[in-house]
C-alpha cells in the first residue's frame, strides 16, 4: 500500500522501500549557535541511506557511486553548490577549530568522488538485550559493555514482573563497519596522548545520548531521501527521526517536541514548518491532545497538574482511520472548504478595491494632466495680454479682466481661472468661493459708477 502510494503520488520506484541502518549516535552531536547540526545530519544520513557511506553493519566493500548533483537532489537542495559547501566543511580537518574529518573524500579524474566514513568504529563484542518470547532484539538496547546491558535487562524484567528478557553477546564482524556510540567515543579518545589532535568526543555528547536514549540504530527507508519526494532537508530529517521513533509500525508516534528539536539541532519554529510541509504532501498529520491529568503511561516525565499532552504524529499512508477520525476529517474538510470560499471572497473584494483605486488614480492623473495643460495655456495668454498693454496706462483690474475673457474664449475651466487670476475679492494666489463671482460683478459695477460720476464732476 505504501509503495503504491509513493509510486502514484511522487513517482518513487518500488525498490526505494529498502531500508538502511542509520546509527542514532549521529543525533548526539552537540547543538548550539554555529554548530550547523541539522546540515551535518542531512549530509550524513542522506549519504548513508543512499549507500554512499556504509550503514551500521554494512560490509565495507559495498558502496554506491553518486555525484554531488544526485546527492544534493536527494537531500532536497536546489543547488549543488550548497551541498559542496557542506561537504567541504565536514570532509577536511580544521586544526584551528579542532574539528575532525567526519567524511573522507577522494577525488578522481573524470569520475565521481569516493567517500568513506571518517567517524571511529568499534570492534569486539556487542551486548544486545533480547525478548525471550519472540527471540528478537529490543530496539535501542545494544551496548558495548556487558554491565550496561545487564542493567537494562534487569530494569525491563522488573517492569514486566517476570523474566522476559535476556542478554546475548555477539562478536562484531571485522569486515563490516560499526559506528561507535557517544560514550565509547569519550573512552576511546580519553586514552590518546596527542591533545592537539581533533577529537570526535568534543562534538558528540554522551549525556545527550543518554538523555534522548540514542543507542543502536534504526532502519530508514530509501524513499525518505529520494529526489522525487520533493521536500526540504529539514522535513526529511524530521520524518527520519519519527521513523526512528517507530512511526511506521503502529502508524503513529508521540514524542516531545523540544526533545525532537534538541536531537535535530533546530528550533521549535523550524520543526513546526517542517511538520506543516510534511502535512501538505499528506505524509503525516499532527493531532493535538486535550488538557487533563497525568496519564498512567506517562509517569516517566514530570508534567504539571494541568497540562497539555504531547501531540500525536500520525503516519497517514499506512494507517486506517477510525469512524470518529473519519467524521472529524469530514468536518475538517467542510470547514476548510468554507474557509477557502471566505478567503476567495475576501480576495475578490480586495482585487475589486484595487481595481477601483487604480481607475480612480488614473482618472486623477488624467485630470491633473488636463489642468497642467490649461495652466500652461493660461500662462501663455497672460503673457500675451500683458505684452498688448505694454506702454499704456491701465488699471490692473482691466488687465485681469482681459485675461479672464481670453481664457474663457480659449476653453479654460472657470475654477482654474479663479484660482490663477486674481480679482477684486482675493489677492493673487488665493482661491475664492463659488458665490464670489456675483459679488465681484456687483463691486465692479459700483466702481464703474463712481468713476463715471467723478469724471462727470470734473467736466
Amino acid at each position: 500500500m505504501l509503495a503504491e502510494r509513493l509510486q502514484e503520488q511522487f513517482g518513487i520506484p518500488v525498490t526505494a522501500q529498502r531500508k538502511r541502518a542509520v546509527p542514532r549516535v549521529l543525533f548526539s552531536m552537540k547543538g548550539g549557535k554555529g554548530s550547523r547540526k541539522k546540515e551535518f545530519l542531512a549530509l550524513k544520513i542522506c549519504m548513508i541511506v543512499n549507500r554512499v557511506l556504509p550503514d551500521h553493519g554494512q560490509p565495507r566493500k559495498y558502496r554506491r557511486d553518486l555525484s554531488q548533483e544526485q546527492l544534493a537532489a536527494g537531500t532536497g537542495l536546489k543547488s549543488r553548490a550548497t551541498f559542496t559547501r557542506w561537504m567541504s566543511l565536514y570532509s577536511g580537518q580544521d586544526l584551528e577549530a579542532k574539528r575532525p574529518a567526519f567524511v573522507h573524500r577522494k577525488r578522481r579524474f573524470n569520475e565521481v568522488n569516493l567517500y568513506s566514513s571518517g567517524m571511529p568504529e568499534v570492534q569486539g563484542t556487542e551486548w544486545v538485550v533480547y525478548r525471550i518470547a519472540t527471540g528478537k532484539a529490543v530496539p535501542k538496547a545494544r551496548y558495548m559493555s556487558d554491565t550496561d546491558a545487564q542493567t537494562d535487562c534487569q530494569q525491563r524484567n522488573q517492569a514486566a514482573g517476570k523474566i522476559g528478557y535476556q542478554v546475548r553477546g555477539r562478536v562484531l564482524d571485522p569486515t563490516k563497519f560499526f559506528y561507535s556510540p557517544a560514550d565509547v567515543l569519550e573512552v576511546m579518545e580519553a586514552a590518546e596522548q596527542d591533545l592537539n589532535k581533533p577529537r570526535f568526543s568534543r562534538f558528540f555528547s554522551a549525556d545527550l545520548a543518554a538523555e534522548l536514549n540514542l543507542n543502536g540504530f534504526f532502519l530508514c527507508p530509501e524513499w525518505v531521501w529520494h529526489p522525487n519526494l520533493g521536500i526540504s532537508y529539514t522535513a526529511r530529517l524530521v520524518l527520519s527521526f519519527y521513523i526512528g521513533c517507530g512511526i511506521l509500525q503502529p502508524g503513529w508516534v508521540q514524542v516531545h517536541q523540544p526533545k525532537v528539536g534538541k536531537a535535530l539541532g533546530m528550533s521549535i519554529k523550524t520543526l513546526y514548518r517542517a511538520e506543516r510541509e510534511l502535512e501538505s504532501i499528506g505524509l503525516i498529520r499532527v493531532v493535538g491532545q486535550k488538557r487533563g491529568r497525568k496519564p498512567e503511561l506517562k509517569q516517566w516525565m514530570d508534567y504539571p497538574e494541568d497540562w497539555r499532552t504531547i501531540n500525536k504524529i500520525l503516519f497517514l499512508p499506512i494507517r486506517k482511520m477510525t469512524d470518529a477520525e473519519i467524521r472529524a476529517e469530514r468536518r475538517r474538510m467542510v470547514a476548510a472548504r468554507r474557509a477557502l470560499h471566505e478567503a476567495r471572497r475576501v480576495l475578490r473584494l480586495r482585487l475589486r478595491q484595487r481595481q477601483l483605486d487604480a481607475a480612480k488614480g488614473a482618472q486623477l492623473d488624467q485630470k491633473r494632466f488636463t489642468l497642467a495643460l490649461q495652466a500652461c495655456k493660461t500662462s501663455r495668454i497672460a503673457r500675451q495680454v500683458v505684452k498688448a498693454h505694454q506702454g499704456q496706462t491701465a488699471r490692473m483690474n482691466e488687465v485681469w479682466t482681459k485675461v479672464q475673457e481670453e481664457c474663457q474664449k480659449a476653453g479654460v475651466e472657470r475654477k482654474l481661472i479663479a484660482a490663477l487670476i486674481p480679482n477684486i475679492l482675493a489677492p493673487p494666489g488665493v482661491a475664492i468661493g463659488p458665490d464670489s463671482y456675483q459679488q465681484a460683478v456687483g463691486i465692479k459695477a459700483i466702481i464703474e459708477r463712481s468713476l463715471n460720476k467723478s469724471a462727470a464732476g470734473r467736466s
